[in-house]
């Protein structure tokens, strides 16, 4: 009697059992709502985005204002292009702190700044299928700098590597934050014969710091 009270038991317990894994498998296959369903909804076209506009505010330093726009090429790439001009003196860190003959011809020569331009481009890996959404990212970059002086160009070209994380909101906003390394090739540049005024361009390794608020669009 024992026996069959004790097996009826383990078979109630066992249809029990199998029918809360129907329930949840049920529950399961129904689809279910993301809380963060808004991410869904950065633009009227209820849309992933595939541009980002972005202003670089660590250029500023320099006397730059420096605009990007960033494309989706892919779920793991995309690229972008920069440009800007610097209507007033700026403040080169690289240079002024540099006791390179090549800039020193720059501090002592006594002609004034000018205006001067910036334009480069980039070339983004997402780690994660997540491209022009937030996330870390490497990045391979390049940029010209150039001003004008009285009787010359100083053109400044850098090429570096970069690791940068970006975080965005719900209203499409987003903050890119990025450290970098590279090498920065320096040379000056006569006005009227357009040649280079040193025989060989000062080369210099540089750490990039870069802080860019953008918008998704």
């Amino acid at each position: 009697m024992k026996h069959i009270l004790l097996f009826a038991v383990l078979i109630l317990g066992g249809l029990n059992t199998f029918a809360q894994d129907e329930e949840e498998e049920k529950e399961a296959k129904i689809p279910q709502i993301d809380p963060d369903f808004k991410k869904y909804l950065i633009d009227r076209f209820n849309k992933p985005p595939h541009h980002m506009f972005g202003i670089n505010a660590t250029s500023l330093i320099p006397g730059y204002v420096d605009a990007t726009i960033e494309r989706k090429f892919n779920q793991r790439v995309s690229i972008g292009i920069t440009g800007g001009l610097s209507p007033v003196k700026f403040i080169d860190l690289f240079m002024w702190a540099s006791e390179s003959d090549l800039y020193n011809s720059i501090k002592y020569s006594g002609e004034k700044a000018g205006v001067g331009f910036q334009y480069g481009g980039f070339l983004r890996f997402y780690r994660k299928r997540k491209a022009l959404d937030d996330g870390q990212y490497y990045c391979f970059n390049y940029r010209n700098r150039t001003r004008a002086y009285e009787t010359y160009f100083s053109r400044i070209q850098d090429a570096y590597y970069s690791y940068g994380w970006k975080f965005k909101n719900h209203q499409g906003f987003a903050i890119d934050f990025s450290i970098g390394v590279g090498f920065t090739f320096s040379d000056l540049i006569d006005k009227n014969s357009s040649q280079s005024l040193n025989y060989e361009p000062y080369v210099d390794g540089f750490l990039n710091i870069e802080l860019k608020i953008g918008k998704y669009f």
